[in-house]
């Protein structure tokens, strides 16, 4: 009885043992699920708001976005429908507030955004910082910042570095700084 005993008290620990490392996995598998749902939810709702931006339903996007603000991209979406005032007033305090949480969360492209907010309300010297912080620039980028030394913006105008970014990002193919560039280009040099 006693030996019968010990063995039943040994297998039952076993059982448990064996249990909790069967469940243990399994319940970190259920947590890893539970966030990866979360975020693919939040990603398809910023999928759905943007082919609503793009079919030019912005009260519908802002209602879809409403539903992911804490998600990066979403907060991109946001910041960029109060910058150009889609179907609401437009509001660059709110669409700084959105683009510096995008910023925060690692969105690469909130720092070109916010830098574009700046440059509206004339705060050259916070833009040229973003601008320049840029790690990976497109030609956007070169493009702002070839437009803010060839008028001065924050900067002392310098032609050479204006026809310098133009030409950056002519190169990578954004077409705007091609006709400012032969511009530059006729009447500056």
């Amino acid at each position: 009885m006693f030996l019968h005993g010990w063995l039943s008290n040994r297998a039952k620990l076993s059982m448990k043992l064996l249990l909790l490392n069967l469940l243990i996995p399994s319940f970190m598998f259920s947590l890893e699920l539970t966030y990866t749902s979360k975020s693919y939810g939040e990603h398809s709702l910023y999928i759905e708001a943007s082919t609503l931006i793009k079919n030019k339903n912005y009260k519908k996007s802002l209602e879809t976005l409403s539903l992911c603000k804490s998600y990066s991209k979403c907060q991109l979406l946001l910041g960029y429908i109060y910058n150009n005032g889609f179907s609401i007033k437009k509001n660059n305090q709110k669409a700084i507030y959105f683009f510096k949480l995008a910023l925060e969360a690692g969105e690469e492209e909130a720092n070109f955004n916010l830098a574009t907010v700046y440059i509206e309300e004339k705060k050259y010297k916070k833009a040229l910082l973003l601008l320049n912080s840029i790690e990976y620039k497109d030609g956007k980028t070169y493009y702002n910042l070839g437009l803010m030394y060839l008028y001065g913006y924050g900067v002392i105008k310098n032609s050479t570095k204006a026809h310098k970014f133009l030409k950056k990002s002519s190169e990578l193919g954004y077409i705007p700084s091609s006709a400012v560039l032969n511009y530059v280009e006729k009447n500056l040099f």
